[in-house]
């Protein structure tokens, strides 16, 4: 639009017309226009002196481009107001990134005052030679993820720790329980009752309570469902389970 008033002002006012510099001055105003009030004020100005130049005042083809420009200055400020809220929303929905500590324990500290998904991931990030503390970095982000309700990832999770070796027997027993609770929890007894079969050797190493509990109802889940041809040593721990919650 800008280009097309500086045609109007080469094309109509002519060179020498001392309204075209007025329109020139005009045209950059609306060019460079930040707010309405301010432009009110500097397009004010240029009338007045519009005025005082010339004692018929101006053309009515300069009044036109003021017009136009006005319209213009008017559009970019709107606009100007309008984007910068949208802007800001976006920056403020931005995570702010976690700081890094200066070893891996103190990153710990960190996370659990935090105790959000980034916090605990900043773990996994800075130092991920760290096995032992990325592991339960990752039990972490399971429950955050369980109580979101996001199984997908809390099941990802499971898979990796049910996997480790088996000088990994504990967090292999709560991947495990944790891919077993999933699985009934999405209506996949049958993938539950295989999962057992593989917990079952090393089902004392499951030590963390709130797993304990989730496994209790996952291994009652399937007998319901399945029938009592589960194992008779998951009878036994479940006996064992109901006489210590007394």
């Amino acid at each position: 639009m800008l280009r097309d008033l500086r045609k109007v002002q080469a094309a109509e006012l002519g060179p020498d017309d001392e309204d075209t510099a007025l329109a020139c001055e005009v045209g950059e105003l609306a060019a460079t226009a930040v707010s309405r009030a301010e432009t009110t004020q500097r397009l004010q100005a240029l009338m007045q002196s519009a005025g005082g130049a010339r004692g018929s005042g101006p053309g009515w083809k300069f009044w036109c481009l003021v017009f136009v420009a006005a319209l213009v200055a008017g559009g970019a400020a709107a606009w100007h107001t309008r984007r910068e809220p949208f802007l800001l929303a976006e920056v403020e929905q931005m995570p702010a990134p976690v700081p890094r500590q200066e070893n891996v324990f103190r990153q710990w500290l960190y996370a659990s005052q935090l105790g959000t998904e980034e916090a605990w991931r900043s773990i996994l990030e800075y130092f991920p030679e760290k096995s032992y503390w990325v592991n339960r970095a990752k039990q972490q982000l399971a429950r955050i993820y369980l109580r979101e309700g996001d199984n997908a990832r809390a099941l990802e999770i499971f898979n990796e720790l049910a996997t480790l070796d088996e000088t990994e027997a504990e967090l292999r027993a709560w991947g495990m329980a944790g891919k077993c609770g999933v699985l009934v929890m999405e209506g996949k007894y049958r993938e539950a009752a295989a999962v057992l079969d593989q917990l079952l050797p090393i089902r004392e190493r499951l030590v963390d309570p709130p797993m304990r509990q989730m496994l209790n109802y996952a291994v009652r889940t399937v007998r319901d469902k399945l029938g009592p041809h589960t194992a008779q040593q998951w009878k036994q721990w479940l006996d064992e389970q109901f006489r210590n919650a007394k």
